[in-house]
């Protein structure tokens, strides 16, 4: 596998042990060369040990391509609170927008006054291909108005509406409208087809849980297929905490939401899911502040079915994550809410696990695995020592 993932050469000179992946030389000068894998190639691989077929879908493939032109995990930073959404919700159902009333919404979403850290994010919107750059004018033939490129503007224009020919209004600049619009996905509504939410929680765990020292690879949008079951997954990620690089990585599955609510539909899936792959973290992302009733009921039915176990988690941890950690206030503050009930100890000792009970804790009001432990730990014991008290009192 590794031979055929990297295009690498010399398969007799690797070996492989229980801990490490190594390559013979023969003299001091002598080179290796490989490819990184990619991230599809990768996991079609890994689920296939399970008979799993990786299918790619049409809205994975289209959500990749998004990530691809905004610059990747990182590229997804312009959004960084919940109030930068509204910025896209200026350009959604192919509307365009004055340079004032961007830079105005800017403002009040960032909650900045400044000038040139106004005219750097729209510059980086532009780059990574969110909105493009043109000017609004008036047909002077149908009097309609209608977006056009820089490249199209010209002495004698023609109307993208009429299709007649007018005059560049040149001697009224007055009357040429600079402004914005959203490039493909971005023109459209419900915020690019929901991978908005799939993005944020990509940037969450590159930011919290890999940054620096640690390791993610990632696919978005795609289905399992085995003895004719289908298995749709918004997001798969391999996960590996930084300065844990002793312990494996986790595998993470995602289902994620823009505004919709969870259904009992995707808890079922998520069960299948974790069923399958025991020890995976399963994840309920959504855009929502709070999950409603029904949610609660769904994912809870999820939680219930893996709690069973010996070890420090249970079969299945669930992670749940609302708006409030995907887009906190404080930009670097994805889990301020559980500052308090977080000890230093939890941060280097599976900190993704301990997150996980904090916030089914918190959204679903139920006991967190450890203190389920922990009662039972002290019910065995008190049944012990009673035991014992018993078989004294007999002698």
């Amino acid at each position: 596998d590794w031979v055929r993932l990297t295009h690498s050469f010399g398969r007799d000179k690797w070996r492989l042990s229980k801990s490490v992946l190594s390559h013979y030389v023969i003299r001091e000068d002598d080179e290796l060369y490989f490819y990184i894998p990619k991230a599809n190639d990768f996991f079609k691989v890994y689920f296939s040990k399970s008979g799993n077929k990786l299918i790619e879908t049409s809205n994975g493939r289209l959500a990749n391509e998004v990530l691809k032109n905004i610059g990747g995990i990182r590229g997804s930073y312009f959004l960084q609170n919940k109030s930068s959404l509204n910025i896209l919700g200026l350009i959604e159902d192919g509307k365009t927008v004055h340079h004032q009333q961007l830079v105005g919404e800017i403002k009040k979403s960032l909650k900045t006054k400044n000038n040139e850290q106004t005219n750097a994010y729209i510059k980086r919107i532009i780059e990574n291909k969110i909105i493009e750059f043109g000017s609004i004018l008036q047909c002077e033939v149908c009097h309609q108005h209608a977006f056009y490129l820089p490249s199209e503007l010209k002495e004698a224009m023609t109307c993208a509406i009429c299709r007649n020919n007018f005059i560049l209004p040149m001697h009224q600049p007055t009357d040429i409208k600079w402004a914005y619009r959203g490039i493909g996905p971005f023109s459209k509504n419900n915020k690019v087809g929901g991978v908005i939410t799939v993005f944020l929680t990509l940037k969450l765990f590159n930011k919290e849980f890999a940054d620096t020292s640690g390791n993610i690879s990632a696919l978005i949008g795609f289905e399992l297929v085995k003895d004719k079951k289908t298995k749709e997954v918004d997001l798969a990620v391999m996960l590996q905490e930084k300065h844990k690089d002793s312990i494996p990585p986790d595998l993470v599955f995602c289902e994620c939401k823009t505004y919709k609510n969870f259904t009992s539909d995707d808890a079922d899936r998520m069960i299948e899911l974790g069923t399958e792959f025991p020890n995976s973290i399963l994840t309920f992302a959504t855009l929502n502040d709070e999950l409603s009733e029904n949610e609660k009921t769904e994912i809870l039915r999820v939680v219930n079915s893996f709690r069973n176990g010996y070890g420090h988690r249970p079969t299945n941890p669930v992670l749940i994550l609302t708006a409030k950690e995907l887009l906190p206030n404080d930009f670097w503050r994805h889990f301020s809410e559980y500052e308090n009930d977080a000890k230093p100890y939890h941060k280097y000792n599976d900190w993704i696990g301990n997150l996980c009970e904090f916030t089914v804790k918190k959204h679903l009001n139920v006991k967190t695995w450890g203190e389920i432990q922990s009662e039972l730990w002290q019910a065995e014991m008190k049944k012990r020592n009673e035991a014992m008290k018993d078989k004294q009192t007999t002698e």
